[in-house]
């Protein structure tokens, strides 16, 4: 299911196409047909994705070291350093590739559905993503010929 009010007239919104956007946004994450979990991650990867973010952590990186630093490099504060740095690593990798998914998914659907609205579309192509390697290459050198041949039909340059 489509988002709710996803093609409303944005000049309706008070807050022009910004408010829009971020209306958007909430609607992605509040949306009661995806999964709670889901919900979490993305906005999790949206909030984490802000350059504030990174330059908080930066800093904090920065203030870590110093603190070492002064007191002389614990082997227990550096072990607590690269704990929390190893599980905050693997925490992001499993988000990002959430959302990744999750995007590859849509977009592999959206290219579906216009392969679907054009007339005289092989069948096989909107299937290929569980096609064989031996497929994939006869479409790439079908596609390749195809461009090779020009805008005029004729063999390439």
């Amino acid at each position: 299911m489509l988002v709710r009010g996803m093609f409303r007239d944005r000049s309706a919104t008070a807050g022009g196409l910004f408010g829009e956007k971020v209306r958007m946004r909430a609607e992605q994450y509040l949306n009661p047909d995806r999964r709670s979990d889901s919900r979490v991650l993305h906005a999790l990867e949206s909030c984490l994705s802000h350059p504030a973010v990174a330059l908080s952590i930066v800093g904090a990186d920065a203030v870590w070291v110093v603190i070492s630093m002064v007191v002389g490099f614990p082997s227990r504060l550096e072990t607590i350093f690269q704990t929390l740095v190893a599980a905050v690593t693997l925490g992001m990798v499993l988000v990002i590739q959430h959302t990744q998914s999750r995007q590859q998914e849509v977009t592999q659907r959206k290219l579906d559905e216009l392969l679907n609205a054009v007339p005289n579309t092989d069948e096989g192509i909107i299937s290929l993503e569980a096609g064989s390697d031996d497929d994939l290459r006869r479409v790439r050198r079908v596609h390749r010929n195809f461009r090779a041949a020009g805008p005029t039909g004729k063999e390439g340059r």
